[in-house]
């Protein structure tokens, strides 16, 4: 199959001369398994020998190992998005968090040792980042659905 793909002119054969290599070291055939999780889609190559037995490869247990593999590595690629975003959410809360703190600060003219002992103060921090954490999950939530 390398071979074909070698002789295709819609190849990629940029400077790094891929499918050259991959034959130079002995990988001549390819399997192709699509995934499609979520959003995302995409396909997960394969490759084997060229002396491998292609009866073996084709046999429904490798099958199913393939495909199986290919439904993981599709699931771990399409969560990044969701992970990427969860940590975005909690970057800016924290940044907003920061903010409020400085603000306060600055705005009170409260020392951090005044403002930790400040009980009132502390139930009030307290509030604000439980009602903040339940917008957060709720548009995490909402944003899933």
């Amino acid at each position: 199959q390398i071979r074909a793909l070698m002789n295709d002119p819609f190849v990629q054969r940029g400077s790094g001369k891929r499918m050259e290599k991959l034959f130079g070291v002995g990988i001549g055939l390819v399997a192709c398994v699509p995934f499609s999780f979520e959003e995302e889609k995409g396909i997960v190559l394969y490759y084997s020998r060229s002396s491998a037995n292609a009866d073996m490869l084709r046999a429904t247990h490798n099958e199913r190992f393939l495909i199986g593999s290919t439904d993981l590595i599709g699931a771990n690629y399409a969560i990044r998005r969701a992970r990427d975003h969860s940590a975005e959410l909690r970057k800016n809360m924290f940044k907003e968090a920061i903010k409020k703190v400085r603000k306060e600060l600055l705005h009170e003219k409260m020392s951090l040792s005044s403002m930790v002992m400040n009980t009132e103060n502390l139930e009030k921090l307290r509030k604000e980042k439980a009602a903040q954490d339940a917008e957060a999950n709720s548009n995490s939530f909402g944003a899933q659905a």
